[in-house]
């Protein structure tokens, strides 16, 4: 559990319980009792090679999740869900490889909805709801670059996603967010350690 005992303001409602999209010269509602929830995660190995046990480049399949629920008056995404599964060194004697697929969902709240029903048609678009649903299944691949340099590249499709950041006149479409992330051994890398990343 935790509890962060910032303030936050209300996506959506001003002191007088109007909107802001609709009132925008109004005082935002400020929410001064924090917020409270829990959190929780986990990565389990179901499947591992023969004589595993001590090797670090043994073959294995591990599920992995994570949970955050943070429930509250105004909480834009009171709930966060992540899970998938994972194959690792399945290239022998290279244990930074790695093959994944998983799915993150989130919750968007009542009011954070609303406020961008209401973006939209400020903006001069149609009046339709937002899914509060969102989305977004992953394919990961991690894998070496160099002795001490590793990539992990990821392609991610984002289904029902919110306007939060730039709202507009129309609901954004679904679509993919592709990337990709490099992993440095700096002292490998100036040849300040004699060892690495793969052993």
């Amino acid at each position: 559990m935790f509890y962060n005992s910032a303030d936050y303001n209300d996506p959506l409602l001003n002191t007088d319980f109007t909107s802001h999209v609709l009132k925008p010269w109004g005082t935002a509602l400020v929410h001064d009792e924090g917020v409270a929830g829990v959190f929780g995660q986990f990565r389990k190995v179901i499947w591992s090679e023969v004589g595993a046990l001590g090797n670090p480049f043994a073959e294995n399949v591990a599920l992995y999740g994570a949970l955050f629920v943070t429930p509250g008056a105004g909480v834009a995404y009171p709930v966060e869900a992540i899970g998938g599964i994972e194959i690792s060194n399945f290239v022998p004697r290279q244990p930074f490889w790695m093959f994944g697929v998983g799915l993150h969902y989130v919750y968007i709240g009542d009011r954070q909805a609303q406020y961008e029903q209401q973006m939209r048609v400020a903006l001069g678009g149609l009046n339709v709801s937002t899914p509060q649903n969102m989305f977004s299944p992953t394919i990961t691949l991690r894998f070496p670059i160099s002795d001490f340099t590793i990539g992990q590249a990821f392609a991610e499709y984002f289904i029902n996603q919110d306007s939060s950041y730039i709202p507009t006149a129309e609901r954004p479409k679904d679509g993919w967010f592709l990337g990709m992330r490099v992993t440095v051994d700096i002292g490998k890398a100036l040849g300040l350690n004699s060892g690495g990343m793969f052993f």
